[in-house]
């Protein structure tokens, strides 16, 4: 490999190159690390996420997929599936939040701190300004989502090169223009193999190396935009997930998932130094400004340093968030931040002679935890929620968890709250029925007969009994609700039972099946006779609504579309067609003149449906979410629809008023 003639040379070094591990990994040394500050840090919990357009607010943040910290460690952006969010780090105040309905990828602050860029999975670049969050530009690099991204020095006149990768191996350099802050794309550099996974400029900034999934390392001329070569050292196919330049561009530090730490003399294009520093992958690696100490936070929860001179420090630093996600170490190397598998970020600070863990700070959901069900209690001061195997009950306005209830072995399916709104009942994957007391999540009643996950659930007007369907076990069962006694079961022999809902007289049961019928019973007669039944769609039946006089009933399918019925005349009222993907769930109203539909897709719809129009046109389409939409809740007054969704969060959208589609 050729290096450029003005590429820094190393300087004699006047102490041992092979650096010292300081301390080794386990607990038992800890209580020997006299820097080492483990006491109970500060704690703080927001779990409100940016509203999208057309919504009142959000609970849930996401899952944190990536972390950034300035250069000097002032503050953190943090990038989930979700949206945007710039935080004060040693307060974790947040200074400003941005919803995305694509997961953000990669973020980087630049050198000075004054913007910052986002790389977003569908291949967007966006570029803010750090301090208000205000979008200054934006780029749509490529068709691959965005993996890495780094930013060069800014030259004497303020101009800079931002770097790009991409998960298919594309990369691209864009010229980043003083304020009004232009973006141009310069150059293109020959596709990596496999995806670009780092990528850092010299300090000269000449030279942009990389590295990729295969755990390679590949230098580039930023001002030819021509591939220089390669170095090899890594395990193969361990993905390289961080780089750091010695201040003088002497040395390059890298780190992969094979859990070693190499350093490479650039001048001899050699290894240096192989660390075996952690047993898994190698999230981060950092440097003090004078090269001295080197430090490394590990997915195991551990952060290590090592030391080129005199000795001293501390070692592995446990996280009691489990194995972490994503790891940053500023640019200066005295601030660290992680995000552990709960989504629980931690600010820790110090060098290696003191180590102090600041703040921890809930309001992140756990990697692929989703909001499976909402429900609003009928008075309207709380809303339900399923996440995963938990039920979290929310005064909504404020965000606060009142009440977490714990019982569930899987994921929470549906909920619905009894009609005086003391119990709160919820289905579940575990095949399992809960009845709780909502005031106190005290287990009422846990009713076993179902043999297999349990996906929808109705109470009867009167609160005396509750149905339930039992999807692959092919039945419905009804139950006495204060004994947990079955009442009686409903057996489709040859069909999955997989919604049900009860009539708002308490006289009729409504159930979909797999099929695409509509099957309606008796619900006074046990064991009960089917009275009629009627194909509905051409998939499987998710969902099912009674109008609140019980007039009309609407149906979601499979099939991709919604359809209410005149129950009396058994004919279809209206044919509500605007989503591309599986319907979910459909609601109506609290006055019956809405229908609120939500998908796979990501949408939310609202329909009005009381014209005489039989095909009508969606009145509202709400979009927000990056995930698959799993259920609707009005709330009592209908000024709120909510939807949770498959990325772990909770949208209320603002429906009592007039709102552009």
């Amino acid at each position: 490999m050729h290096i450029p003639s003005s590429l820094p040379q190393p300087e004699q070094l006047s102490r041992p190159l092979a650096l010292i591990l300081l301390v080794i990994l386990g607990t038992s040394i800890l209580a020997g690390c006299a820097g080492l500050d483990l006491s109970q840090p500060e704690n703080a919990a927001d779990f409100m996420g940016p509203a999208p357009e057309g919504a009142a607010s959000r609970i849930g943040k996401g899952s944190p997929a990536v972390l950034a910290l300035s250069g000097d460690g002032a503050n953190l952006a943090v990038g989930t599936n979700t949206g945007i969010y710039s935080f004060e780090a040693q307060s974790m105040q947040e200074r400003w939040s941005l919803p995305s309905d694509k997961p953000v990828n990669a973020l980087a602050f630049s050198p000075n701190g004054q913007l910052l860029v986002a790389g977003l999975d569908d291949g967007s670049l966006f570029l803010f300004n750090a301090d208000t969050g205000e979008i200054v530009n934006s780029l749509r690099g490529g068709e691959a989502g965005v993996e890495a991204l780094a930013w060069q020095t800014a030259d004497d006149s303020g101009h800079q090169l931002l770097a790009t990768g991409f998960n298919d191996g594309n990369m691209i350099i864009s010229a980043i223009g003083q304020e009004p802050f232009t973006v141009e794309v310069v150059g293109d550099l020959d596709r990596s193999q496999t995806g670009v996974t780092v990528m850092a400029f010299s300090p000269n900034r000449r030279i942009l190396v990389t590295g990729n999934r295969s755990g390679i390392i590949q230098f580039w001329d930023t001002d030819t935009m021509t591939y220089l070569g390669a170095l090899e050292g890594h395990r193969a196919r361990s993905p390289v997930r961080s780089l750091r330049w010695s201040s003088g561009g002497d040395y390059l530090y890298s780190g992969a998932d094979d859990g070693n730490v190499i350093v490479w003399d650039i001048a001899g294009l050699e290894v240096s130094e192989v660390i075996e520093a952690h047993p898994e992958d190698v999230l981060a690696v950092g440097l003090s400004p004078d090269d001295l100490t080197l430090s490394s936070i590990g997915v195991d929860g551990s952060v290590k340093f090592w030391s080129s001179g005199d000795g001293g420090g501390v070692g592995a630093v446990p996280s009691e968030a489990g194995e972490l996600t994503a790891a940053a170490i500023s640019g200066d190397g005295g601030t660290f931040a992680t995000v552990g598998e709960s989504g629980e970020i931690q600010i820790w600070a110090g060098d290696r002679d003191t180590f102090t863990r600041r703040l921890s700070f809930e309001g992140f959901s756990q990697e692929n935890i989703w909001a499976g069900a909402a429900a609003w209690s009928p008075d309207g001061e709380r809303l339900a929620e399923g996440l995963w195997n938990q039920v979290l009950v929310w005064e909504p306005e404020r965000g606060e968890i009142l009440l977490r209830f714990e019982g569930h072995e899987s994921a929470v399916t549906n909920l619905a709250w009894s009609p005086s709104g003391d119990k709160l009942a919820s289905t579940s994957r575990d095949e399992q029925v809960i009845i709780w007391d909502a005031d106190t999540g005290e287990i009422l009643k846990t009713l076993d007969g179902h043999q297999a996950g349990v996906t929808d659930l109705a109470w009867s007007p009167d609160e005396e009994r509750i149905a339930t369907a039992g999807s692959t076990d092919n039945s419905v069962i009804v139950w006495n609700a204060d004994t947990g006694q079955s009442l009686g079961s409903l057996f489709g022999p040859d069909e999955a039972l997989w919604s049900v809902a009860w009539s708002p007289d308490g006289g009729t049961l409504a159930i979909g099946s797999n099929q695409g019928r509509v099957l309606l019973w008796d619900a006074e007669s046990l064991p009960a006779i089917e009275s009629d039944s009627f194909l509905a769609h051409l998939a499987w039946v998710t969902d099912l609504t009674w109008s609140p006089d019980g007039s009309k009933l609407a149906s979601s399918g499979a099939d991709g579309l919604a359809v209410v019925w005149d129950i009396a005349a058994r004919e279809r009222v209206a044919t509500l067609v605007g989503h591309n993907n599986v319907v979910s769930a459909v609601e109506f109203n609290p006055t019956g003149e809405l229908i609120g539909t939500s998908s796979v897709d990501q949408l939310v719809i609202i329909w009005e449906i009381d014209g005489p129009d039989k095909s009508p046109d969606p009145r509202e389409i709400f979009s927000g979410h990056s995930d698959a939409i799993d259920s609707l809740s009005w709330s009592p007054d209908g000024a709120l629809l909510t939807s949770a969704s498959r990325d772990g969060t909770m949208i209320f959208w603002n429906v009592g008023g007039e709102t552009d589609s």
